[in-house]
């Protein structure tokens, strides 16, 4: 059902296209490819989650902020991972729908088996950040983190984006065919942007961010240190990159 039309404060900028996509699915190189033509405009700090947030009325100038350096005539776009996932997606799809009804959207998907792997990859990579240890073991990790499987489920995930936008608004970008073929994939989503491809350079094969191959897991005995009272402490009161230069010296952050 759509949603009643509520304009936008004063002052808020015009937004042209969102690239809602599951994590690990490729959304970060996508918004790297759009943002190669002169007329697009993405703010620098991907994974706004804008409209996930449910109080995201009172903050319309924290919002319009991330467009402060917009060129004028551009495209303004904004790609969050948030924005394809549960309660959360439905919320911002909702949410643009009732401010942007005229917004395009690209829904970025990639093979579940691959999505689900990268996730726990990243997990691996990221997960002590915020206080979480993913099992080693894969079955245990997805036990753990049933999500990981869920935000699978793209069909159901962009639901919400499906039933409020017209089917011509939507377009979907598979992460293999960006992989295979950037220049071509990134042809059809500037013509879904009603813009013209040949203003912009072509992509070289090798943009590809975020890839597995920079994701680094810890040791077991990482992990130990890491649940001692004592080096825990130790290693949370050092300097990021003086912690990871030490940790990688002694080798308890592997490549996974």
């Amino acid at each position: 059902m759509a949603e009643a039309f509520e304009p936008v404060p004063p002052g808020v900028p015009s937004l042209e296209f969102v690239v809602p996509g599951c994590a690990k699915s490729g959304s970060t190189s996508l918004c790297a490819m759009l943002a190669l033509h002169p007329r697009v405009f993405i703010p620098g700090a991907k994974e706004l989650w804008f409209f996930s947030m449910p109080a995201y009325r009172d903050r319309w100038g924290e919002f319009a902020a991330h467009f402060d350096h917009a060129p004028v005539g551009t495209l303004l776009g904004e790609g969050s991972t948030a924005y394809l996932g549960s309660s959360a997606g439905e919320a911002a799809a909702r949410a643009i729908a009732r401010h942007y009804p005229d917004c395009r959207i690209l829904i970025v998907a990639r093979d579940p088996l691959d999505r689900v792997l990268s996730s726990v990859r990243e997990m691996h990579h990221s997960g002590h950040l915020f206080g979480v240890a993913c099992a080693f073991e894969l079955r245990e990790a997805l036990e753990r983190a049933a999500h990981f499987l869920a935000d699978a489920l793209y069909w159901e995930r962009s639901a919400p984006w499906r039933e409020l936008f017209p089917p011509a608004q939507v377009h979907v970008v598979f992460f293999e065919d960006m992989c295979a073929d950037p220049a071509g994939v990134l042809q059809g989503c500037y013509e879904h942007l009603a813009l013209d491809p040949a203003e912009a350079p072509v992509p070289g094969a090798g943009l590809h961010l975020n890839t597995g191959e920079t994701k680094l897991r810890d040791t077991r005995a990482l992990r130990w240190l890491r649940r001692r009272a004592g080096q825990g402490v130790w290693l949370a009161a050092r300097d990021d990159d003086a912690r990871e230069r030490w940790i990688r010296c002694l080798r308890l952050r592997r490549r996974i």
